[in-house]
């Protein structure tokens, strides 16, 4: 019988980090497959709205809520540490998009940790705040205290022992996402018990799905003026 020609699982090494290219698409594709298992119709946008790496399609008491996701995959470049931030996750997405949930993927873990809505994201980043201020010599910025073109630094623990608190509110049981489900479902029913006009949800759409509109007359300057 023939054995396979391949080295002991003693000899293989462990990878910290894959290309960046190959991290972003395995994060993309594992949050959406379990959004799936989750039970949500999930799109993903081919338009430019840069804090849209997913779309789930809700709907909630007779309305269509859709909810982006932006998704960030999170790596050990060299040698391993436990707190490893996200990157190009910009205040103004936070600020300007209620709805917006955040996933983060660890390749070499294949962890999920799911945050939903713009509100939960503020507040794991003003939890982290008070934590890292609380050490002598450690001046981490507010949230007021960004601006709009930065990152909001959020941090996940990739060490054995993880971050307990953190990872009892956010770590996604893959196994059985239901708690997934009931987090994505309070976001949407949230958003549908605001919406009292159909103008009102007409306009919650259009900033849900474009983002803000700018004003074609501010964008080209005083066009007419210098003709």
């Amino acid at each position: 019988m023939d054995v396979p020609n391949i080295p002991p699982k003693s000899e293989i090494r462990p990878r910290y980090s894959i290309e960046n290219t190959f991290s972003g698409q395995a994060a993309e594709l594992s949050v959406a497959a379990l959004l799936v298992r989750a039970g949500f119709r999930v799109a993903q946008p081919l338009w430019s709205n840069d804090y849209t790496d997913l779309l789930i399609l809700k709907e909630s008491k007779g309305w269509l809520v859709p909810i982006p996701v932006q998704v960030k995959s999170v790596q050990q470049a060299g040698k391993p540490k436990s707190q490893v931030a996200i990157q190009g996750l910009k205040k103004k997405y936070v600020k300007d998009v209620p709805a917006l949930c955040l996933a983060i993927y660890s390749p070499a873990h294949d962890k999920i940790w799911f945050i939903p809505g713009a509100e939960n994201i503020r507040i794991v980043h003003q939890n982290w705040v008070e934590k890292s201020n609380a050490s002598p010599g450690t001046r981490a910025k507010l949230y007021e205290d960004i601006l709009p073109e930065n990152d909001i630094p959020i941090r996940v623990d990739l060490s054995t022992s993880g971050d307990t608190e953190f990872d009892e509110q956010w770590l996604v049981d893959r196994k059985s996402p239901i708690d997934l489900y009931n987090q994505i479902n309070h976001l949407a029913e949230g958003f549908v018990a605001k919406l009292k006009k159909r103008d009102e949800y007409s306009e919650f759409l259009t900033k849900l799905l474009l983002g803000p509109i700018e004003d074609s007359s501010e964008k080209s300057g005083n066009s007419s003026e210098d003709e």
